[in-house]
């Protein structure tokens, strides 16, 4: 069978590659892929499912259910590349289509010409390819995203900025964890504390 692969490829600092990998899990965290599995500390693989009978799973916004059979992220050397096997999302289309040709031939039967059908098969298809684009759009976005601003949940906020800003109780609350910010910004409350010790 074949596959459909894209690959994005970018470059990281070498000291990185570990946190750049453990952030995008943490990016990936309710993305609802069927299963994520880390092989060594270079690589990280992402499942998707065919079709899910988890009527949460089948929403627009799901980059896995319906169009990646499997994602592959390493890092060689200095370089991560992001591989994505979209074969679900070709399989998707390649039956849409069928089933447009086969309407169309119905609706062709009673009565309408063979240039409304043409055309209405060459609009499906279109919106076929520009859904797959859309898609692999998506997942370089969030490869581009987590080597930009590194985890999701923590913004795009100048934390550093923000944190210098605090009085030392303020970031005694923050780095205990008695507020609602993230365990990152909580580390970062925990260096700034030790500066000003």
């Amino acid at each position: 069978m074949y596959k459909f692969i894209i690959t994005f490829k970018r470059e990281i600092p070498e000291n990185k590659k570990d946190e750049i990998l453990n952030i995008l899990i943490t990016n990936l965290s309710g993305s609802l892929y069927k299963d994520i599995e880390r092989i060594d500390k270079d690589k990280i693989v992402i499942k998707g499912e065919y079709y899910s009978f988890d009527p949460r799973k089948n929403v627009p916004w799901n980059l896995w259910t319906g169009f990646s059979k499997r994602t592959e992220v390493s890092v060689i050397n200095n370089e991560i590349y992001y591989k994505i096997d979209y074969t679900y999302g070709v399989i998707n289309s390649v039956l849409s289509i069928v089933f447009m040709t086969f309407l169309s031939m119905i609706v062709f039967g009673i009565g309408f010409s063979l240039a409304s059908v043409f055309y209405s098969f060459l609009i499906f298809l279109t919106i076929s390819s520009l859904s797959n684009g859309y898609y692999i759009l998506r997942h370089r976005k969030l490869l581009l995203n987590t080597l930009k601003y590194g985890n999701r949940f923590k913004g795009t906020y100048d934390w550093d900025n923000i944190l210098k800003t605090k009085s030392i109780a303020e970031l005694e609350k923050i780095a205990n964890g008695e507020t609602t910010l993230t365990e990152e910004v909580q580390e970062l409350a925990k260096k700034e504390l030790a500066k000003r010790v």
